[in-house]
């Protein structure tokens, strides 16, 4: 996908990564061999239909353009790339932590310990030409060997348990003890006094253990939508988790479609689309069948919602995450299970505030009745009767198998193209009567503004606003009416930026300018 909040290189073209992979040592624990680590390539992807305004990562919002020069710092990696959705990826890198000591260590750090984004370049405003004050990649790492080591020791001597850092256990009580103890007596060494003051070494520690245990890609996912301002339609996905692809709406559309295999043993298909058209048209061939999706979820966009897809391993018979579940499209037990687990947060419809807030989580039952059938009802699994359908059938298997929507599209173009010539010649039609009264008002409106106001102030007189390619459209003929009408004051922009500036509560946008809508 192309960028929309720049100019168009290649550079801004979707997908983004801020920084190119680099190795990292990642633990993770099986049930046969427990706790063991392995060196891998680290990189997180995104792609982002919307706009991303800020980000909150202390007390206070900081604006898109700012957030790009401390990322820069801390991550110690310069994106090329200018617009806001890099940004996106930049902080995403940061909060996903999960099974890796260094990037926990670097977030217990920054978001932790540091207080404000201009700690990072030494009290100095934030620029391209601000001086870098963090600690370096170098350092974070002698760090992370203390934790690497102590983590070790604590596996190692409590046997092995899958969540040893869980909330509240002895075990957490102990890597926190050591891990302190360790940092303080070796301090000089790894360079931690001329960061940490000693007193915040255990929250430091603290910080860390929990990020290494809990950021996976929805959890960071979640935290990244919970403090950002903008729009969302994102994807997210990381070569650390590489199973999973994480799903977010907040201000723009997603949907997930699901379809099941032909066989027993043949995996099913999960696809998504910031456009619920596109997955209607979605077909493979498969064998001596065609298969199309059967099913669709709409995230919610108005309040937001994060949604985990997980494959689990073909050779192996795996049990869903903790709060997640498998999709099953049929009600023979056995049969038709998609392969595809679930796991979802909705952020729900009251803001309160971060220490108060509680996830509400996607269930089986809520999931099967929000799903959209694109299959008749004949074909439809007597299990879920969900009142959400496609009217008439009309995406029904058959149907969709051998029909090109694109090119029955192309043909409908000039019946619908004489229907608007047509309604344009009916005098008493709403587009004629609609555009008379827009004239009337293009002609009155710069007349009926006090004579002090005669220079453009910060009024708006016309607003035109549309989503990418019509936004293009509104800007030009913005540029035309004003030069017909020199005192009109007209103003094109973005749908996104328009409805987060005028929807009060979930996902509002604050105005930091001074035009008024």
């Amino acid at each position: 996908r192309f960028g929309t909040s720049s100019a168009p290189a290649v550079i801004e073209t979707h997908p983004h990564q801020w920084t190119p992979a680099q190795t990292r040592r990642v633990w993770s624990w099986d049930a046969t061999n427990g706790w063991s680590w392995k060196i891998v390539d680290c990189t997180l992807t995104i792609t982002h239909n919307g706009d991303f305004d800020a980000w909150r990562p202390y007390r206070d919002m900081v604006d898109v353009g700012v957030l790009g020069h401390w990322l820069d710092r801390i991550l110690c990696v310069r994106s090329p790339a200018h617009g806001d959705s890099s940004k996106i990826a930049g902080v995403l890198e940061l909060l996903a932590c999960q099974s890796v000591w260094f990037h926990s260590v670097r977030l217990a750090f920054h978001l932790h310990i540091a207080c404000h984004v201009e700690q990072a370049s030494s009290w100095a405003p934030l620029g391209s030409s601000a001086p870098s004050s963090v600690p370096n990649d170098a350092t974070l790492q002698v760090w992370a060997s203390v934790f690497e080591e102590q983590f070790a020791t604590l596996v190692s001597e409590s046997g092995n348990p899958q969540r040893p850092l869980a909330e509240d256990t002895p075990t957490l009580a102990a890597f926190v003890h050591a891990t302190v103890h360790a940092l303080q007596s070796r301090g000089s060494s790894h360079g931690l006094e001329k960061w940490i003051d000693v007193g915040r070494i255990p929250i430091f520690v603290r910080k860390a253990a929990e990020a290494f245990r809990d950021n996976d890609l929805l959890a960071a996912t979640t935290a990244f939508l919970r403090r950002a301002e903008g729009t969302f339609g994102l994807t997210v996905a990381s070569t650390l988790y590489p199973r999973q692809v994480v799903i977010a709406a907040r201000g723009q559309p997603m949907s997930v479609g699901f379809c099941k295999g032909t066989m027993e043993d043949c995996p099913s298909l999960a696809v998504w689309s910031s456009e619920r058209a596109a997955l209607d048209a979605v077909v493979r061939s498969g064998g001596a069948k065609t298969l199309a999706i059967s099913a669709r979820l709409d995230l919610d966009d108005q309040f937001g919602e994060v949604v985990e897809l997980s494959a689990p391993h073909l050779a192996a018979q795996e049990t869903p995450a903790i709060d997640g579940f498998r999709v099953a499209l049929t009600d023979k037990v056995g049969q038709g299970c998609s392969g595809v687990s679930v796991r979802g947060i909705h952020f729900g419809s009251s803001q309160l505030p971060e220490e108060k807030w509680v996830p509400t989580l996607l269930s089986e039952a809520i999931f099967r009745d929000r799903l959209t059938w694109l299959i008749t009802e004949e074909k439809r699994p007597a299990a879920y009767t969900s009142k959400n359908e496609v009217k008439g059938g009309s995406c029904s298997l058959e149907c969709r198998s051998g029909s090109d929507i694109v090119a029955m599209d192309l043909e409908e173009i000039p019946r619908l193209l004489n229907e608007i010539d047509l309604c344009w010649e009916d005098a008493r039609s709403l587009n004629v009567s609609s555009a008379e009264h827009f004239a009337e008002l293009l002609l009155t409106t710069p007349m009926r503004r006090p004579s002090k106001m005669v220079q453009r102030g910060h009024e708006i007189d016309l607003l035109v606003f549309g989503v990418e390619s019509s936004l293009w459209l509104a800007q030009q003929f913005c540029a035309d009416l004003v030069r017909l009408f020199p005192d009109l004051h007209a103003v094109a922009m973005s749908a996104n930026v328009v409805l987060g500036l005028l929807q009060r509560g979930p996902g509002e946008v604050a105005d930091r300018k001074s035009t008024r809508l």
